[in-house]
């Protein structure tokens, strides 16, 4: 019997199941080339796919799409990126180079100072000065960048010349380099009645004159302007005439004329109350106000300081004698508080408040300012005995002639007379 040999006829008609499943890939492999083969030949049928091959496939066909579309929002977002960036670069540049414009930006020239006043800051004046030439939001944000640097800019009126940058201006106030601005002058002059000094605010130069405004009720512009505790030194006058003290007022380019009035009233009061407590002892007057009055008489008698006390003198001597003052000075004013020239016979006799020829003692008001060496010629009075003085000649340079008799005086104005027509005739030839 031979069954050694069938038995490995047997071994290789029935391979072991380990056998086969080393030669499964091999058989799969083949079955997958028979299936694609038979799908690729046009009318072959081939083989049949497997469940598991048509879900791999329907997956891959749905999610190529979807990586497509990935692949597109990524790539556009890259773009947007880059141009984002360069956006920004962009604004950021525009930014920097606007803000160093700033910085350097070169005021337009102002042909009057520029003034920093109280309570203004660098964000006024960057406004002010660049004057609409940049956003608000610019300006903004230059001074936060330069926070701190300009802080303590400091009042005052500072050059605006056309030559100089924002921040070259903004470093002039922080250091307080202020314009030294030469101020302009008003005279008034001693010796002019009020409405003559008012003339001179109405041609005074770039002088803001609201004087009418201030001096439309002078009882109250003396009560409101009076210093404390001299309340009474003019007692009830209601008469600005003869209050303010002739001088020189500096002011500055749009200055006002009430401002110099008010300087000038209390100028006056001050220096009439200091001089009215240190006055000569026996003097006949009652009150300061008296001696301003006849302080103003003796500024229009006469421009010599050298003489003023003896006219002052001379008219103490006449009150205390009661005789009338007979100043023409007086009666000029009387006929109008601007008047000027030759008094006629007929206004010599026209009886007026001011007519010292037809009245007793002082005229109600001053006539004139007064200086302060009239004022201290009437508080001081020279010693004479006279009780007449005229000038010498046409010139008031030459000053009075002072005489104790009526005889005296009759006779220096005669000569006075005779000067005056030889001294027209002169210029007649």
């Amino acid at each position: 019997m031979h069954l050694p040999t069938r038995s490995k006829n047997i071994r290789k008609l029935h391979p072991s199941k380990a056998s086969l499943q080393r030669r499964a890939p091999a058989s799969e492999g083949m079955r997958r080339s028979c299936m694609a083969k038979g799908a690729g030949e046009k009318g072959s049928p081939g083989l049949k796919k497997l469940p598991e091959d048509v879900k791999k496939e329907q997956g891959a066909s749905q999610t190529a799409p979807l990586k497509a579309a990935r692949s597109s929002f990524k790539a556009l977002f890259i773009k947007a990126a880059v141009a984002l960036s360069v956006l920004m670069l962009a604004a950021g540049a525009y930014l920097w180079i606007t803000l160093e414009e700033i910085g350097s930006y070169v005021v337009p020239k102002r042909e009057q100072a520029y003034p920093l006043e109280s309570g203004m800051g660098a964000r006024d004046v960057v406004r002010e000065l660049t004057d609409g030439e940049f956003p608000d939001f610019l300006l903004s944000l230059w001074l936060r960048v330069h926070r701190g640097e300009f802080d303590a800019i400091q009042k005052g009126a500072y050059a605006v010349d056309g030559t100089k940058t924002l921040t070259e201006i903004l470093e002039d106030m922080k250091e307080g380099n202020v314009l030294e601005i030469e101020p302009l002058r008003l005279l008034l002059l001693e010796g002019e009645s009020l409405p003559l000094m008012l003339k001179r605010f109405e041609t005074a130069h770039s002088l803001d004159n609201d004087s009418a405004q201030c001096l439309a009720d002078p009882a109250a512009f003396i009560r409101d302007h009076l210093p404390e505790g001299m309340e009474t030194l003019y007692g009830t006058a209601s008469s600005l005439e003869g209050l303010f003290m002739p001088a020189t007022y500096p002011y500055f380019e749009g200055g006002s004329a009430c401002a110099i009035l008010e300087d000038a009233f209390t100028s006056m009061a001050a220096f009439l109350s200091a001089a009215w407590e240190k006055r000569a002892p026996g003097i006949a007057l009652k009150s300061p106000y008296e001696a301003l009055i006849l302080a103003s008489i003796v500024e229009r008698e006469s421009s010599l300081n050298s003489e003023r006390a003896l006219i002052a003198r001379v008219f103490y001597n006449r009150l205390e004698d009661g005789m009338r003052l007979q100043t023409d000075a007086s009666v000029m004013y009387g006929v109008s508080p601007a008047f000027r020239g030759i008094l006629k016979r007929s206004q010599l006799t026209k009886d007026t408040p001011y007519n010292t020829y037809t009245r007793d003692g002082l005229p109600p008001t001053p006539i004139a300012m007064p200086s302060a060496g009239s004022i201290e010629a009437v508080l001081h009075p020279g010693n004479t005995s006279a009780l007449f003085f005229v000038a010498k000649s046409h010139d008031p340079r030459d000053g009075h002639v002072f005489s104790t008799t009526l005889r005296d005086h009759t006779r220096a104005v005669k000569d006075y007379r005779r000067k005056v027509r030889e001294y027209r005739q002169s210029l007649k030839e």
